[in-house]
């Protein structure tokens, strides 16, 4: 396998990684735009890797890639100065690792490591953060998280499967347990003709307000909130007896 650029690498210090495994011979291009924030090696990467076969190699850099860095964005795209579309993973360090991908076992793991480690990340990052907007990407492979934003996969404007466990998981991680959630349609403060007022649906629950711009994700939190008000409703109403208050609201004297 030919790799350009492997001081780059070795110094972990690069703003993008390009592999392209669909030739008859692998080559990788690392580039290097600025200097990195690194922590400095004490050995060679490259050096490290010399001995492994080609398939084993491109392992090696991916994973070196993903351990380095958070995930936060992927696409399916083309890359300025190179033909084609490539599978490319975008780090909050303004890096990125671009491939073009086989249709074998090799593309295949591959593919997983670098959906597992975006999941990962996105969940460390928005289970720890406050979601102030939701929205969808409809006409293109690429999901999104980051400035307090959630972009999810959608087809004919239905989730991704994934993607709609893990939208139930943040919502219901949001939730503050004591009042009842529901969508509102407010004023989004943009100047419309004739006076019109031009207003966007919420969800609301207490202090939480978070923007959702899709319709696939309007269905989707209205079932979990559904849900959440009517566990909601049954925990209020166990309390209420436990403090001696019967169902229908009168003091119970035993």
């Amino acid at each position: 396998m030919k790799i350009e650029g492997q001081k780059y690498l070795d110094k972990n210090n690069y703003s993008r990684i390009v592999i392209d495994l669909l030739g008859s011979e692998y080559i990788t291009k690392v580039k290097c735009k600025k200097d990195y924030a690194t922590i400095k090696e004490d050995h060679s990467f490259t050096d490290e890797i010399k001995n492994l076969n080609n398939d084993e190699k491109v392992i090696e850099i991916v994973d070196y890639f993903l351990r380095n860095n958070k995930i936060i964005q992927l696409n399916e795209c083309g890359l300025t100065g190179y033909q084609g579309k490539f599978s490319i993973a975008y780090s909050s360090g303004d890096r990125l690792l671009a491939l073009k991908l086989p249709d074998n076992e090799l593309g295949y793991l591959i593919g997983c490591k670098l959906l597992d480690k975006y999941y990962n990340d996105r969940c460390e990052y928005c289970l720890n953060n406050d979601i102030t907007k939701i929205y969808t990407s409809n006409f293109i492979k690429a999901c999104y998280y980051g400035e307090n934003e959630l972009c999810l996969l959608s087809k004919y404007n239905v989730l991704n499967e994934d993607d709609e466990i893990f939208l139930r998981k943040v919502i219901l991680n949001k939730l503050d347990y004591e009042h009842e959630a529901k969508i509102e349609y407010l004023n989004a403060g943009l100047k419309m003709p004739y006076g019109v007022e031009y207003k966007v649906p919420h969800l609301i629950c207490g202090d939480l307000k978070i923007t959702l711009c899709d319709g696939s994700i309007i269905r989707s939190i209205s079932r979990i909130i559904e849900s959440y008000n009517q566990e909601l409703k049954k925990a209020n109403e166990k309390q209420l007896v436990l403090k001696g208050w019967k169902n229908y609201g009168k003091y119970h004297n035993g």
